[in-house]
């Protein structure tokens, strides 16, 4: 059985590009301003939710969640589109910042069911 793929954020198919945590004031190492994004709430969820009650009977519905991008603030470029790498070491504030995204969006997601 494939698993479906959960884009975390914006992908190249998405009609905008953003991320969760967009902040205009800088660097957010803690995440503060982690928000989804309307297209979650309106789109991924509500598809997810029904594919999910779709396969209830067959094993449940297992997901493949990946992100396109991480926030451009993270990024040595600065810029959402392009193949720039994140800032900094491996054990550095920026990598421990892109584990915190992804932290927050697998709790965000949980707490929608």
């Amino acid at each position: 059985i494939h698993s479906p793929l959960v884009p975390i954020a914006a992908t190249d198919f998405s009609l905008r590009v953003y991320t969760y945590d967009d902040n205009q004031n800088g660097e957010d190492f803690n995440m503060t301003f982690f928000a989804l994004a309307n297209d979650d709430y309106q789109h991924k969820i509500p598809y997810l939710k029904q594919a999910m009650e779709l396969q209830k009977d067959n094993g449940g519905l297992k997901l493949f969640a990946t992100p396109w991008t991480p926030p451009f603030w993270m990024k040595d470029d600065v810029n959402f589109k392009g193949g720039a790498m994140i800032k900094g070491g491996e054990d550095g504030p920026y990598y421990s910042s892109y584990a915190k995204y992804f932290v927050k969006f697998f709790e965000a997601y949980l707490a929608e069911g």
